[in-house]
């Protein structure tokens, strides 16, 4: 009996203990809640370090180190390296894109719409008259690289301030040292591509097996295409193609009687930054063209050059937050 009492009174101490530690624990019960919180967040982040490729290479580089072997650890930590860089490239561009849609939507809300206008000026240089001339190419001041047989202190401007031929560039336009093949503009909004072609269409005769001929058509002419974006700084980063492409008798077949002409193509594929207003040469691709037999059949080096000026519109709108082809209400 007395055993039974002491149990008894041993599990009421017990009991009570436990409620009392329950008890004193209550007040404290948010900071225990907080602290689940706060590990269940950790807890993905956790998972996705140890899913990352770049921490497994980070890892695998301490390990191979420990072991001796360094250069196997530095091609691994060059591989992290890599990766983590593309990464932060693909997040920086990202939020580079969620800012340009942020400002197209002030543009929209302040009631002015941002356009760029890209001015393109194709010119092909007549080198052997060029450098009778005593200019070479890269003396002008623009932006093109320099080269070591430069003989002018001061460079002398193609382009004046304005994207137009300054007066050393009109005086060798005029002896034939270059001449423009087109000179296409095209308007596009940031991020917006924009193209334009400049020719037609002629037709190339393809034989098939079964004796018949049928028929595809190829462009030829200027081709331009273009997608620009206004950086943080005020400079336009611009994408350009540019195709220059023209048929080719001296190098045409015959196939059943009928005269196809070969292309001739020129391309320029490019990324530059340029301020707005400045105009920046591009290019210098050299070719080697033969004349028409009745000019007795000379060979010419010329040098296809594309001239870039990309400018800022602002087209202001009707009403804010309006397109200018809505009606506002008023007669």
């Amino acid at each position: 009996m007395r055993t039974g009492t002491y149990l008894c009174s041993i599990l009421f101490l017990v009991f009570a203990s436990t409620s009392y530690a329950q008890t004193d624990l209550l007040p404290d019960a948010p900071d225990l809640v907080d602290s689940a919180v706060q590990i269940k967040q950790a807890v993905p982040k956790l998972v996705d370090e140890a899913s990352d490729k770049v921490y497994h290479l980070e890892q695998a580089a301490n390990h191979l180190e420990a072991a001796g072997l360094n250069s196997e650890a530095q091609r691994l930590r060059s591989q992290a390296t890599s990766l983590r860089n593309q990464r932060q490239l693909k997040e920086k561009l990202k939020a580079l894109q969620e800012l340009q849609d942020e400002i197209r939507k002030l543009y929209r809300l302040t009631g002015v719409v941002q356009q760029i206008q890209v001015d393109v000026k194709l010119i092909e240089f007549d080198l052997e008259k060029l450098a009778t001339d005593g200019v070479k190419l890269c003396e002008f001041n623009v932006e093109v690289p320099k080269c070591n047989s430069c003989k002018q202190e001061a460079p002398e401007k193609l382009f004046d301030e304005h994207g137009q031929f300054s007066t050393t560039g009109q005086r060798l336009r005029k002896a034939g040292v270059f001449k423009v093949i087109a000179e296409p503009s095209l308007i596009t909004t940031p991020g917006q591509p924009a193209n334009l072609l400049s020719g037609g269409e002629f037709p190339i005769l393809i034989p098939q097996q079964s004796g018949k001929t049928s028929v595809e058509w190829h462009e030829f002419g200027t081709r331009i295409e273009s997608v620009t974006a206004v950086m943080p700084d005020g400079k336009i980063r611009l994408e350009l193609q540019v195709e220059a492409s023209h048929r080719d008798f001296n190098n045409a077949i015959n196939i059943s009687g009928n005269v196809v002409p070969g292309l001739t193509c020129r391309c320029i594929n490019t990324h530059v930054l340029a301020e707005p207003g400045k105009t920046i040469l591009i290019g210098g691709q050299r070719s080697l063209q033969s004349q028409e037999k009745s000019k007795g059949g000379k060979i010419t080096k010329k040098c296809l050059t594309v001239a870039v000026t990309p400018t800022l519109l602002s087209i202001p709108k009707v009403n804010p937050g309006k397109s200018a082809t809505e009606s506002d209400g008023n007669p």
